[in-house]
């Protein structure tokens, strides 16, 4: 299962998230859904490992998400990404 627990985050001296509890369960058909600036694009964030919380716990069965190397989530789950930038160069 993947979690918030009380989950929290800041950006820009802004709260964007504050006391988030989502429990997404393998299996089942999960939606996420809100106005615009509701704070689900840094839900997921969190949920993905990208931003730590700053408050409260992401975890993935029952262990924090930042405990695990970047290859056992790599292996565990998958994430696609709202824009479609590339973070490397390629030569042509």
């Amino acid at each position: 299962m993947l979690a918030l627990r009380g989950a929290g985050f800041r950006a820009g001296g802004q709260t964007i998230l504050h006391g988030v509890d989502i429990a997404v369960t393998p299996g089942r058909l999960t939606a996420l859904i809100g106005p615009n600036g509701a704070g689900k694009s840094t839900a997921l964030a969190l949920l993905a490992g990208d931003h730590p919380p700053l408050d409260g716990a992401a975890e993935l069965d029952g262990k924090p998400i930042a405990r695990y190397p970047a290859l056992d989530l790599a292996r565990r789950r998958a994430v696609m990404r709202q824009g479609g930038g590339i973070a490397f160069s390629f030569t042509v």
